[in-house]
């Protein structure tokens, strides 16, 4: 799978994906994280992905497995928006 292929996949699905995550979270910042994360994965490992036959279906899928993960585990932006914003709610609440 090429940049191309690629983007033309994210442009075609991403905002549906980033809903559906948003109905599974209530959290839009974390669903958007999630679908982030998730498309990071799908395109480091692009060439197994290219062989997916519902390839939203599989960012679907990893995007919930991630969210079923600790913050610990989570690498790059994706973790570390989870926990400002988790640090922005606890101070909000003090």
């Amino acid at each position: 799978m090429d940049a191309e292929e690629f983007d033309a996949f994210y442009s075609g699905s991403v905002r549906r994906l980033t809903g559906q995550m948003y109905a599974v979270t209530g959290d839009l910042g974390d669903a958007q994280d999630l679908v982030h994360e998730a498309f990071a994965r799908a395109w480091d490992q692009r060439r197994r992905f290219a062989e997916v036959n519902n390839r939203e279906a599989w960012i679907f899928t990893v995007a919930a497995s991630v969210g079923d993960q600790p913050l610990a585990s989570l690498t790059g932006r994706t973790a570390g928006a989870a926990q400002a914003r988790a640090g922005a709610a606890r101070a909000s609440a003090e």
